[in-house]
């Protein structure tokens, strides 16, 4: 029968066994092939592979708030000149894909970078010259997109809960026009500026329901991508291990 790795690889299937018990049980299964040397290599590359799984909570988190800071200055250049709530739609659709666009390059640094030093690693342990990633860097596409279209639902309903009344508006620009005129420039100026400060504010007021959502799509696809990492690496594994034993020399 062939070893598997993934899941509760190695020793975690026992954990009151140790290292060279479990080396023993390799070489029960597959005789003097299992060498002390791919044992070695095997057992380091799991390791690598439960190391991003127990860290993929706090990657997950960091890689949130990274994109919701950036996303935070986005707010502020989008509204700085004022807004239109005539443009509402494209209000959202700018912000939205701000959004997506941080996310994107924050998955691609925190995740994608590292999912590629690890592959590489495995690639390098299992004397391959290539890991494919191909699924995983789909994976983070399909987490750009979902989160695109979340938030610009969500922005919509902010920005249609900062938008002030007709009536409001109406009354302004008639002070405006039956009072001195400047006062009515200084009124409307004051009225617009209290806009976008409602803008802000609606938008800002999604962090944590953003915050979560991108935390939640990050650590499904972290998860994900060290499990199809580990699939890869225990094909190559079974591959080195199937060699080794029709190699004996």
């Amino acid at each position: 029968m062939m070893p598997v790795f993934v899941g509760h690889e190695l020793s975690h299937g026992h954990p009151s066994m140790s290292p060279s018990a479990n080396r023993g049980d390799f070489h029960q299964t597959w005789g003097p092939h299992m060498t002390t040397d791919l044992y070695s290599r095997i057992t380091q590359q799991q390791q690598l592979l439960d190391q991003l799984r127990a860290d993929a909570p706090d990657i997950a988190a960091t890689l949130a708030d990274e994109v919701w800071d950036r996303f935070e200055v986005e707010i502020e250049e989008v509204t700085e000149f004022g807004i239109d709530f005539d443009f509402a739609q494209s209000i959202a659709i700018s912000l939205s894909l701000s959004l997506a666009q941080a996310y994107e390059r924050a998955f691609e640094h925190h995740v994608l970078e590292r999912c590629e030093r690890l592959s590489a690693s495995l690639a390098q342990a299992m004397e391959q010259q290539t890991i494919d990633t191909a699924r995983i860097n789909l994976t983070g596409m399909r987490k750009e997109l979902k989160l695109r279209r979340h938030a610009q639902e969500l922005i919509e309903q902010a920005i249609e809960r900062a938008k002030p009344s007709a009536g409001r508006m109406l009354s302004t620009v008639l002070c405006g026009i039956f009072r001195d005129p400047l006062e009515g420039l200084d009124a409307l100026e004051k009225v617009m500026q209290e806009d976008v400060r409602s803008l802000r504010r609606e938008v800002l007021s999604l962090r944590e329901s953003l915050r979560a959502r991108m935390t939640e799509e990050s650590l499904s696809a972290i998860l994900g991508a060290r499990l199809e990492l580990a699939r890869l690496f225990n094909q190559k594994a079974r591959e080195a291990l199937a060699s080794s034993a029709a190699d004996p020399s």
